[in-house]
């Protein structure tokens, strides 16, 4: 070996190193934030689904494990079916004799896996240093807060750990193409992903657009029906597992989608869904870019339903349009185009615009597509580095740091909040009390502690925020 090969076997292995450590800041930065979460108890869903769940509490009835609706209760209306999360909690169930804060330290140690897929995949579309920015946002980022710090949260992080996983596998082939044996493991994480949560269904149309962007980096691309024709057989091949999964939703729900995934949100099923669905999208921004309120819940009054263009949903409209134009662009700029198609993408599924689904805006919906911010961060660091000057570069680092600083303390905050039901529905009712479910809990509380005047004044609130639900105003009289 001469002098200038053993030069670049050095450097190589310099640039190793720093790789290794940077993984380890990312992971250290995901479970630091996070690491509050782990004394909280169950809350909210945690309570039905896990908590007072039989299924859950029987690791060796396969069967009901996996042959029934994720909800123990109108599992068949709601069309919810997530076998591999399920069998997931009766194993930390089995493991913790029911204690509740293995199960939390899973979810900790899972977004922490989730936030190194997320760096080994940027670092594949921009580098190790634009990696290091896209990950370390997406490691500390308050959105995530319901997903790490909510048991029932790891249906998200099982499902985005299958996807990222996949989607490292596919773009990191050989140029000549992908091996057997690369393509079976990504239908496998595939599987896995849809049976954790049936929104990863779209992880074919995002491996396309990552494997595009990847392309364009290493010089492959030359056009578009090219790209799509050399991984058009890879992305076929996997028709057969999702039509399986279908398949298997219909045999166990008796239908693809169920009946009614909200029957408390009867205007999501009624011809102004597509309304509220585009005044959502506005939320959506104001979640990944400024996330300092942060609720459990967005039903009414916190979003009230919509029936025409109101100046939300005009501008709602206007950023949905916007994300689809700058999708279009992503064969020529992948730095504009993919963190818009990916976030489009991951969000349809669960955003009412194709289908109802059982919440008008919820933060852990966002686990997945909020990598879509991260993209963008990492690219833009990437121009930075090639095009700013010195002092451009150290206050952006400045900067980011900032950021990393105000996210990750604004997660550290909410974490506790999620201990238990009194707890969040407290944070809820404190924030948010034109939520009617806020209102609504309070009066329960209220009752229990046999507060007449509390109960009937919280009640009444809750009717008069949303007199629809028929169950409220049967306790309402």
């Amino acid at each position: 070996m001469n002098s200038a090969e053993e030069a670049l076997v050095t450097e190589q292995e310099r640039a190793a190193r720093l790789q290794r450590r940077w993984l380890l800041a990312v992971a250290l930065l995901a479970v630091l934030t996070y690491a509050n979460s782990i004394p909280n108890g169950f809350a909210y869903d945690d309570v039905y689904i896990i908590q007072k769940n039989e299924r859950v509490h029987r690791l060796g009835d396969l069967r009901s494990i996996w042959l029934t609706p994720y909800w123990p209760i109108n599992g068949h209306v709601y069309g919810l079916y997530r076998p591999l999360a399920i069998f997931g909690y009766a194993v930390q169930w089995a493991l913790s004799d029911g204690a509740p804060w293995l199960f939390h330290a899973v979810n900790v140690l899972l977004h922490a896996g989730v936030s190194l897929l997320a760096f080994s995949f940027l670092a594949r579309l921009t580098g190790p240093t634009g990696a290091l920015i896209g990950a370390a946002l997406f490691a500390v980022h308050p959105v995530h807060t319901e997903v790490v710090a909510n048991v029932v949260g790891q249906a998200e992080l099982l499902a985005a750990a299958g996807s990222l996983a996949a989607c490292v596998l596919f773009i990191g082939r050989p140029a000549e193409g992908i091996r057997l044996g690369r393509w079976l493991a990504v239908a496998a994480l595939y599987a896995a992903a849809m049976l954790a949560k049936e929104s990863a269904i779209v992880l074919p149309a995002l491996l396309v657009t990552a494997d595009l962007a990847y392309e364009r980096r290493r010089g492959w691309y030359t056009s578009l029906l090219a790209h799509l024709r050399s991984i058009a057989p890879a992305i076929l091949l996997l028709a057969p597992v999702a039509l399986g999964f279908l398949g298997l939703r219909v045999y166990v729900l008796g239908s693809v989608a169920g009946t009614d995934a909200a029957p408390w949100l009867p205007f999501l099923r009624e011809d102004g869904r597509i309304f509220v669905a585009l005044r959502a999208w506005m939320e959506y921004v104001r979640l990944l870019f400024w996330p300092m309120d942060l609720s459990a819940d967005y039903s009414p009054g916190v979003i009230l339903p919509v029936t025409s263009f109101t100046p939300a949903v005009l501008a709602g409209a206007g950023f949905l349009t916007a994300t689809v134009i700058f999708a279009l662009v992503l064969p020529k700029r992948p730095d504009v185009g993919l963190p818009a198609a990916w976030f489009l993408l991951a969000i349809l599924p669960v955003s009412n615009l194709i289908i109802p689904i059982g919440v008008v805006v919820a933060e852990r919906i966002l686990y997945l597509p909020s990598l879509a911010v991260s993209i963008a961060a990492a690219y833009a660091w990437v121009a930075l580095e090639q095009n700013g000057t010195r002092r451009a570069r150290q206050l952006a680092a400045a900067a980011a740091a900032a950021v990393l600083v105000l996210f990750g303390g604004r997660a550290v905050l909410r974490n506790p909040e999620w201990k238990s039901t009194d707890t969040i529905f407290a944070a809820l009712l404190r924030d948010h009390p034109e939520s009617y479910r806020a209102q609504w809990y309070a009066a329960h509380r209220a009752s229990q502690r046999r507060d007449a005047k509390a109960a009937a004044e919280h009640w009444g609130l809750a009717c008069r925020l949303w007199p629809r639900d028929a169950a409220l105003l049967t306790e309402c009289g």
